[in-house]
């Protein structure tokens, strides 16, 4: 079975964390919807650090990219080892988990189930018949059932009606908000804080951490110790990535980084969140000197944001939508485009078309202006 994302001509030489097609097909994978990422046109992955992302991202996946019907060339083997690297330790700093387990048996977790279906319905804009065949050809069962026990149109309303009950259950966000920079809009109006970190919350929430907080107008509002297994960098970006109040951080000791890479991942992942990092009381900055390495490290970290968001809920992108499609039909009727014209810019503009696996024509912007399209 395929399972098309169509991308718009404009983007498709745009850098990877600015490509919600893209995006959506990577999470395709990761929620094991599919096994191959087939991309027709060799040009689409020109941009060298577009391509080692999403090598990384694929080989994270344990799937496969194909490019112009060919197993796609590497990039340049330097950068696609740095991506990959870098994609790893961030996968391991920050993992894919659900509330009942971990990201990944998706099959064994009605939760996720859930919230993947919510996707397909919601974010995708399938139906709840074609959601429940993805999901059944992509080996997703019900809970509690045999294998044989497919999927099918009724679970899948079921499902979604509890869910849109739950206040726990799939949020939504708009796709340009994910891809914005800097932090989302806080739902909640909290006093800005600093983040400590550093070896020993009790002796290193020192006077001079106070007076820099207010120094700086933050309360001293959290710390992560490293005395842990993992030295606390978990707990530590997920207060800078979820706890919208954080907007500094100050690092007592950046010997307490395993290494340089992991350094400035946790400051990159920082600095996406508009986070302010202070090192011996002076603000430092994410980055490497070699031009492509820092470009890796900075598209990759709002590609990572950007699929993390994915992970937890549904990403909306509304020039998928066919109110959008008719409006920008109209649009294009009002400037005197021919039906033929009109279907030729919205195919190029990647606008999906009712059917969901293929493009615009003559007919079918004729019925959606004229009527419903079926």
């Amino acid at each position: 079975m395929s399972f098309w994302r169509f991308e718009a001509d404009t983007l498709r030489r745009a850098c990877a964390d600015e490509r919600p097609a893209l995006h959506e097909a990577l999470f395709s994978l990761r929620a094991d919807l599919a096994d191959v990422l087939y991309v027709p046109l060799r040009a689409d992955f020109e941009d060298q650090v577009t391509r080692a992302l999403v090598q990384a991202e694929v080989r994270a996946a344990k799937k496969q990219l194909v490019v112009d019907a060919m197993a796609t060339q590497q990039a340049q083997p330097a950068l696609n080892d740095f991506a990959t690297e870098l994609a790893t330790k961030r996968a391991t700093l920050l993992p894919r988990r659900t509330e009942d387990g971990d990201v990944g048996m998706p099959s064994w977790n009605e939760n996720e189930l859930a919230r993947v279906a919510h996707m397909l319905h919601h974010g995708f804009g399938l139906s709840m018949p074609a959601a429940a065949c993805v999901l059944t050809d992509a080996g997703y069962f019900r809970p509690g059932r045999g294998f044989d026990d497919h999927l099918n149109r009724q679970f899948i309303h079921r499902l979604l009606h509890v869910w849109s009950l739950d206040p726990d259950g799939p949020r939504t966000v708009q796709g340009d908000d994910i891809r914005r920079w800097g932090r989302s809009a806080s739902l909640f109006e909290l006093p800005p804080a600093m983040v400590v970190y550093g070896l020993d919350p009790a002796t290193d929430h020192t006077q001079r951490a106070q007076q820099l907080a207010q120094e700086h107008g933050f309360v001293c509002g959290g710390s992560a110790t490293a005395e842990r297994g993992d030295r606390g960098l978990p707990q530590l970006l997920r207060l800078i990535c979820d706890f919208h109040a954080v907007r500094a951080l100050y690092v007592l000791d950046a010997d307490l980084f395993a290494d340089d890479v992991e350094r400035q991942i946790v400051y990159a992942l920082a600095e996406r969140f508009g986070v302010k990092v202070l090192e011996d009381a002076r603000p430092v900055r994410a980055g490497f000197n070699d031009p492509s390495e820092d470009g890796v490290l900075r598209q990759g970290t709002r590609l990572f944001t950007a699929l993390r968001w994915y992970d937890k809920a549904t990403v909306l992108e509304s020039h998928r939508t066919r109110d959008h499609a008719r409006a920008r039909a109209l649009q294009l009727q009002d400037q005197l485009f021919n039906y033929r014209e009109i279907a030729h810019r919205l195919n190029a503009e990647a606008v999906p078309s009712s059917t969901r696996d293929g493009g615009w024509g003559k007919g079918r912007i004729e019925t959606l202006l004229n009527g419903d399209a079926s």
